[in-house]
C-alpha cells in the first residue's frame, strides 16, 4: 500500500507536537517530508520544535512544491488556520487543519467553499470525535436509550500559566473558542442546532489579566437548554471534564472525558470512564465501566488516512463544520448568524 506522503505546516498551535509525533509514529500510513514555520510564528513555535530546528529544512512555498505531495497538516497558531488551509486547497492538497479554524468568521466560510469545490479531504483536529466512550454515547442516543434528550452539562477547563491566560486575549471569546469549541461540537453531533444561543464569557481578572478565560453559553433547544462551561483558571480541571446527556429514560454521563490509564502524562495512554443512569428511583447506584486504554491522536490521523485512500467517508461534512464553526461564534459572542 502507498503511503501518504504528508508535510506539516506551523509548530505555534498547542496540539503541533502531537501532530508531528502521531505522523512520525504512524510511519506505516505516513511517508514524513518535513515541515515548516512560517516566519510570523517562529517567536510563538512551541519548544517541542527547538530541538528540532535541523528539520525545519522547509518554506511554506518549499512544503507546497514538494513533488507527489498528497497531504498537509496545518497546525499554525489558531488566528491564521484558516489562511494556511485556504492554501492548501488551492495547491490541490487533503487537509488536516487542527481546531477550530481561523479567527476570521468570513475567511473560513472562504475556506469552506474552496474544501466544496477542490472535492479534497478537510479533516479537522476534534480529537473528542475518536473517543471511544463518546462514540458509544452517540451510539446509544440514536439507538433511543436515553429517549428524548432535553438537557446536556459540558464542561472542559484546566489551570493555565497567566502567559496562556493572557493569549487567551488574541482569541474571540476566549477560553469559549479555545476549549468550548470541542464540547459544542459533542452536543451539536447529540441534539442539531440550537435555536438560540446566549454567550455568556467573562474574565476573572485573575493577577491582572482580562481576557475571557471563563467562558459559558446555553444552547436553546425546543425542548430544553444544555450549557458549554470552560475555564482557564480551574485547579484539577482536566479530571473535572465531563459530557453529561440527560434524556427523558435515562443519564449517560463521560466523566471524566480523558484520564491518564498510566503515571505518565501520554496522550496515547487514555481512558474513559462511563456512568449510566435508568433508574426512577430517587437514590439509585448508576451502572460504570471504563473504556479500553486509547491514543487521543492514532484513530484520528488514522481516519485522516483512510478518508484520503477512499477506505472511509469523512463523516464531518464541509456543511457540518461550517455550522459548528457559526455556532462556536455565536457563544463566542461575536456573531449572531
Amino acid at each position: 500500500m502507498k503511503k501518504i506522503k504528508i508535510a506539516q505546516i506551523g509548530a505555534a498551535h498547542l496540539h503541533a507536537p502531537a501532530s508531528y509525533k502521531t505522523i512520525l509514529k504512524q510511519s506505516d500510513i505516513f511517508d514524513f517530508v518535513g515541515f515548516a514555520v512560517p516566519e510570523d510564528e517562529q517567536k510563538e513555535s512551541v519548544p517541542f520544535y527547538r530541538h528540532k530546528k535541523s528539520e525545519i529544512t522547509h518554506t511554506v512555498d518549499e512544503i507546497f512544491d514538494i513533488p507527489d505531495l498528497d497531504a498537509v497538516a496545518i497546525d499554525v497558531s489558531e488566528k491564521n488556520l484558516s489562511k494556511y488551509a485556504l492554501m492548501a486547497v488551492e495547491k490541490g492538497l487533503h487537509v488536516y487543519m487542527d481546531k477550530p479554524g481561523g479567527s476570521d468568521p468570513e475567511e473560513f466560510e472562504k475556506l469552506i467553499e474552496a474544501v466544496k469545490k477542490s472535492g479534497k479531504v478537510f479533516h479537522l483536529g476534534y480529537m473528542y470525535r475518536y473517543n471511544p466512550a463518546f462514540v458509544e454515547l452517540l451510539e446509544k442516543v440514536r439507538r433511543g436509550d436515553v429517549g428524548d434528550v432535553f438537557s446536556i452539562d459540558a464542561q472542559m477547563s484546566c489551570y493555565s500559566s497567566r502567559e496562556i491566560r493572557e493569549w487567551l486575549g488574541e482569541l474571540p471569546g476566549g477560553m469559549m473558542y479555545n476549549l468550548g469549541c470541542h464540547l459544542i461540537d459533542m452536543i451539536l453531533q447529540v441534539q442539531g442546532i440550537p435555536e438560540e444561543v446566549v454567550p455568556l464569557n467573562a474574565s476573572t481578572g485573575y493577577e491582572g489579566v482580562n481576557s475571557k478565560d471563563l467562558g459559558l453559553a446555553a444552547l436553546i433547544y425546543k425542548n430544553g437548554v444544555s450549557t458549554v462551561k470552560t475555564c482557564a483558571l480551574e485547579r484539577g480541571g482536566f479530571v473535572r471534564r465531563q459530557f453529561v446527556v440527560c434524556g427523558t429514560k435515562g443519564t449517560l454521563e463521560i466523566r471524566p472525558i480523558e484520564r491518564n490509564a498510566t503515571d505518565s502524562h501520554d496522550n496515547s495512554q487514555l481512558c474513559t470512564d462511563v456512568y449510566e443512569t435508568y433508574s426512577d428511583a430517587w437514590v439509585t447506584v448508576p451502572e460504570t465501566h471504563t473504556t479500553a486504554v486509547y491514543d487521543r491522536y492514532g484513530e484520528m490521523f488514522s481516519s485522516f488516512a483512510a478518508e484520503i485512500r477512499g477506505e472511509r467517508e469523512n463523516p464531518y461534512t464541509p456543511d457540518y463544520e461550517l455550522t459548528l464553526y457559526r455556532t462556536l461564534m455565536k457563544c463566542c459572542g461575536v456573531t449572531e448568524k
